[in-house]
């Protein structure tokens, strides 16, 4: 254990700093520059000497390594720059004062030296010392520091330190770095490194609430709390804690004492496994009373993060995890007999347990009993021992088990579920009745899911079993720029699959088909979502996705391609139809209305200027009163709209425009943006602003010789052009 070595006293500093062959300069503004010849010698004396006059901001440089005889006391705001040389302490088993090699009481800096020893501790850690001690050291800062061959690294005791760089506290007796007295140690900046990290050597470790530490984010620390002490003890690596689980952030050494925990507290509680698990037979006694080696609580979630639970104690058992109470649940792990449980899971009379991906191995009669409980099996595995009479044993000492099976894998080897002659009997007086066929219907009545189970009755052994389901490959062979996904691989028939069809971007699904076994095709039902699904057949399926271009009327090279995709992603545009998007088609004035009314995702229209060619049921009604309404378009006259009408150029410059100014967008105009185009005189009085805001915005550029053709009419592809520079550029 870690013992602590905060003084709460005043520290008499010890002044006996340093004898060491070793060269040294020291910079300060306000101190006078001492200087050595390279490889001089200098005396202990001198050195304390050079401290003494060192001022605030100072920088004392090692150009050598230095063997302590005496312990370091650095007192004043100056910098400690080693070099990356060593600071030793030298023979001898004398501790010094205030157990630290080197004591920093001021916010000092120390930067790129290694420090090894003191470790005198002979007969314990009460006379151990640390490489670095900070003493009430505020501000002060270790950057690039290597602490080893102490009896413990470095003490943050008080103050507020700063570490950053690579800071390695290796090959300490006792642990790293201990932090106490309320001290505040900012770690943001820092790489720790403890290569000799154990349970018994933290990294770090504290009395519980008497100091904090900022932790740097890239690097997760890993807390245990130990109870008798209250202090934390905290690691790099997880598996270093010595726990086996976690509950509410605290962790404990067993898994037993977790559930033991959680069942002893208020509200529905979740245990974390950290790591694989083994249970002997005499480890948890107290547990007992449901014949399992451990019991999960009622109200507690076991969540087992992928790891095992193995029983591997000599005794047999009735069970390795008996659940009993209510509302209890377990995720992701796996557990195992080891040959010696006659279950490895029971749930005697727990009312909504459930079992989510799971793998049970073992048993010597099945790999769990369901005993008058209330079992979800979802998404699991139970693998019951060789020579084991099924996956389940169903009982109803007191009353009928609910037992809900959702994809559960269970071993062809055997029954997945046995019913003792014995269980009947049971049933058959709970329910008074001696009819074997209303007892076999009670049983069907428990039993539910999407897993179908088949009850068999013997009328030799008097008992019932189901046989273990079989099931089906679904095999996925998506083309190229595509995926597809299935919910399972593998299913029983009956059961209903759901199919994901992703498509890259500017490839769509061409194609999706399903095939049994005898190269039937299976029924294939698109959803809402956009999912697909079919029913398992009574044979493998092969399920095959084709996928292609969204438009095969629009390659990568043409130059409206880009365009066209984005006015397509964006729901601005579609096809006209399954995979074409006709670019080179004359757009309607009716088409241009619809446009705008989807990307302004409908909205409802109270009324507008009323057209004789417009009908209520017309594609592009609701869309044409809303742009009339909103002033986006008028008539052509003689109340006429015309619809089916060629967009003409200058039409779709006004209708943007107005869209624009609807929108409440810039619509300044800089400069003539019409001169120099030969037929600017061609375009409608009505259209004039419209057209120079357009071709000012990049919306729209010439023909070819100079020319803007307003009374031109605009195909697919050059509206699909301007609406993206306008989503672009003026949006």
């Amino acid at each position: 254990m870690v013992g602590s070595h905060c003084n709460k006293e005043c520290i008499r500093m010890n002044k006996r700093i340093l004898s060491a062959a070793m060269a040294l300069s020291l910079m300060a503004a306000q101190a006078p520059m001492m200087s050595y010849a390279q490889g001089a010698s200098m005396t202990e004396e001198d050195l304390i000497a050079a401290l003494e006059q060192a001022q605030a901001g100072a920088t004392v440089e090692l150009t050598g390594s230095v063997e302590l005889s005496s312990q370091l006391v650095i007192e004043k705001e100056i910098v400690l720059d080693g070099n990356g040389y060593t600071i030793t302490k030298g023979e001898g088993e004398d501790v010094f004062p205030n157990n630290a090699g080197i004591l920093v009481t001021a916010g000092a800096t120390l930067r790129d030296l290694t420090v090894e020893g003191p470790n005198t501790n002979a007969e314990g850690w009460d006379n151990g010392e640390f490489g670095i001690k900070l003493y009430e050291a505020r501000g002060a800062q270790l950057q690039n520091v290597t602490v080893g061959q102490a009896n413990a690294g470095i003490q943050v005791s008080g103050g507020s330190v700063t570490m950053s760089g690579t800071i390695d506290v290796s090959n300490n007796e006792f642990g790293g770095i201990e932090v106490c007295r309320e001290a505040q140690l900012d770690l943001t900046q820092a790489a720790l490194v403890n290569e000799s990290e154990t349970k018994e050597q933290p990294t770090l470790w504290s009395d519980s609430g008497k100091g904090t530490i900022q932790a740097n984010e890239s690097q997760p620390l890993y807390i245990w709390t130990e109870y008798a002490s209250g202090k934390d003890h905290i690691y790099l690596d997880q598996d270093n804690l010595g726990v086996e689980a976690q509950m509410d952030g605290a962790s404990y050494e067993t898994l037993a004492q977790a559930l033991e925990a959680a069942g002893l507290s208020e509200g529905d509680k979740t245990v974390t496994l950290l790591k694989n698990v083994s249970v002997g037979s005499g480890e948890q006694a107290e547990s007992r009373s449901s014949g399992g080696a451990l019991t999960l609580p009622a109200g507690v979630t076991l969540n087992g993060q992928g790891h095992t639970v193995t029983y591997t104690g000599e005794s047999e058992i009735d069970s390795l995890l008996a659940v009993d109470g209510a509302d209890s649940a377990i995720r992701n792990a796996c557990f195992a007999g080891g040959g010696k449980a006659r279950h490895v899971l029971t749930f005697s009379g727990a009312e909504n347990a459930r079992l989510e991906g799971v793998t049970v191995q073992g048993g010597q009669t099945a790999a769990i009993l369901v005993n008058g409980a209330s079992v979800t099996l979802e998404n699991s595995a139970l693998k019951p021992q060789e020579g084991a009479g099924a996956s389940i044993t169903y009982q109803a000492d007191s009353k009928l088990p609910s037992l809900t099976l959702n994809s559960v894998d269970a071993s062809p080897e055997t029954n997945l579920l046995y019913i003792s002659p014995e269980t009947l009997e049971q049933i058959g007086t709970l329910g008074s009745t001696e009819d074997m066929e209303e007892i076999l219907e009670q049983v069907r009545a428990s039993i539910g899911g999407s897993d179908r189970v088949d009850l068999t009755y013997d009328k030799d052994s008097g008992s019932v079993s189901a046989p273990a389901p079989v099931r089906h490959a679904v095999t996925l062979e998506a083309g190229e720029n595509g995926s597809l996904s299935a919910d399972r691989t593998q299913a029983q028939s009956g059961a209903v699959i759901t199919l994901t069809v992703t498509p890259e971007k500017g490839y769509r699904l061409e194609k999706l088909e399903a095939r049994d076994g005898q190269d039937q095709a299976v029924e294939l039902t698109r959803q809402e979502d956009g999912t697909y699904t079919f029913t398992m057949p009574e044979s493998p399926v092969t399920v095959s996705a084709v996928f292609g271009p969204v438009f095969r009327d629009v390659a990568e090279s043409d130059w409206f391609y880009a365009a066209v995709q984005y006015v397509y992603e964006q729901g601005i545009m579609s096809g006209v139809e399954e995979g074409r998007f006709e670019p080179g088609a004359t757009l309607t004035r009716a088409m241009l209305a619809q446009t705008l009314y989807a990307m302004e995702d409908k909205p409802q229209a109270s009324g507008g200027e009323d057209f004789s060619d417009v009908e209520e049921g017309d594609w592009y009604a609701a869309a044409v009163a809303w742009a009339a309404e909103n002033g986006l378009v008028s008539g052509v006259g003689g109340d006429r709209f015309a619809p089916n009408d060629a967009l003409t150029r200058e039409q779709m410059a006004l209708i943007l425009y107005r869209y624009a100014q609807h929108k409440s967008y810039d619509v300044q105009v800089d400069g003539e943006p019409l001169e120099g185009f030969q037929d600017m005189e061609k375009i409608s009085d009505w259209a004039v602003e419209a057209m120079a805001w357009a071709v000012n915005a990049k919306l729209l550029s010439g023909t070819g010789d100079h020319l803007l053709t307003p009374a031109g009419t605009a195909t697919r592809a050059q509206v699909a052009q301007v609406l993206a520079n306008f989503c672009q550029t003026v949006a």
